[in-house]
């Protein structure tokens, strides 16, 4: 199925629109054109500074977690308890944007990073990615084999469906990050061994204890843990049932939302097709949008593009031919932290978009 033409939209912060007033968001409809927002409603810790070609507060800071009002009705049955970020207080920001959004007829997509955000599950350490040692992952980060955070996800995104988005950015659910075929020592490192995997690889007749061991001699005789190739085949074994295991588990919280409402990144669904040792696809055809694991179609291509940095002209041209590149095999692209760039940027992203949408 050939990919329609992208839609562009902007990376648009709740706190941001808090301290602007909606000026940016202005601007970026009258000079760009956007057709969406993408909402970032949970997250980790974020840090933003505004140049000093801006007025008002140059720092902001969040310690993360879900940026909107949940309802605790939804949250019953969960593992975990959500945790409202600090920095939102009584004010309904969500509300305000989604409202505001629909006035100037913008879809709205809401960014999700449940993995990623330590506030949520560093209170339930049951949750947590563990290494091959039993320790914490770092950075922290949940894991998927877990039920607890399955619920808790479901919830999430439940509570979230009544706010009527246009669909949910789930990028730190790409399976490639998720679950990694170990074809190094770095591959290797980032399994997880929690309780919950093991528990998984043991239902499918693997060792987990034997296989973590493996990991641990791998990681320790690898010369650079960086580059260092691996072919443990009892290693390479888990992996792969833990892939398979994930991949099923997500399908099923996720097709339910319907067609073409989940983004995940670009890159991820471009590779060529591949399959694990346990038989599930990683990615779709080159050329095509993607057919992920057992052919769901929710799934679109996103790319993203950072606009912080002030640009000369090569760089500006750069910019503007990478962004007609991505059109061509993205269902969305998004420009994010243009709340920090020079107000020259949004010249630059206003070119970048015509000549992306005039096609090749």
């Amino acid at each position: 199925m050939p990919l329609m033409p992208a839609r562009f939209g902007l990376h648009y912060p709740l706190w941001s629109h808090g301290r602007h007033s909606g000026d940016l968001l202005d601007r970026a409809c009258g000079e760009m054109g956007i057709d969406h927002l993408t909402i970032p409603v949970v997250t980790g810790p974020m840090c933003q500074f505004r140049p000093a070609w801006f007025a008002g507060e140059p720092y902001f800071h969040t310690e993360g977690g879900l940026h909107f009002r949940p309802d605790a009705r939804r949250y019953t049955v969960a593992g975990a308890r959500p945790r409202m970020a600090r920095w939102l207080g009584q004010r309904a920001l969500l509300e305000e944007v989604c409202e505001d959004a629909q006035r100037r007829g913008l879809a709205v997509w809401f960014w999700v990073e449940l993995r990623r955000a330590p506030s949520l599950f560093e209170p339930e350490p049951h949750l947590a990615q563990r290494s091959a040692w039993g320790d914490p992952a770092h950075p922290p980060s949940a894991c998927i084999s877990n039920a607890a955070f399955r619920e808790l996800l479901h919830a999430v995104l439940s509570d979230l469906e009544t706010r009527a988005p246009h669909g949910f950015a789930l990028h730190d659910l790409a399976l490639d990050d998720l679950q990694p075929i170990p074809d190094s020592a770095r591959g290797t490192a980032s399994i997880c061994f929690c309780p919950a995997c093991r528990a998984v690889a043991v239902e499918h007749g693997v060792d987990a204890e034997a296989a973590a061991r493996a990991a641990q001699v791998t990681l320790r005789s690898a010369p650079d843990w960086r580059t260092a190739r691996t072919d443990d085949p009892l290693v390479e074994q888990y992996a792969a049932v833990r892939l398979a295991a994930c991949a099923a588990a997500l399908h099923r919280l996720i097709e339910p939302l319907g067609s073409g409402r989940c983004l995940v990144p670009a890159d991820r669904l471009q590779r060529s097709a591949s399959a694990s040792p346990a038989g599930f696809p990683l990615c779709g055809a080159s050329g095509t949008r993607a057919s992920p694991p057992h052919g769901s179609a929710v799934y679109l291509p996103h790319a993203r593009f950072r606009c912080r940095t002030p640009v000369d002209d090569r760089e500006a041209q750069a910019l503007v031919r990478d962004v007609n590149e991505a059109a061509a095999g993205s269902g969305a692209i998004d420009f994010y932290d243009l709340e920090e760039a020079h107000p020259g940027m949004v010249d630059v992203l206003r070119q970048a978009v015509r000549y992306a949408r005039r096609g090749p």
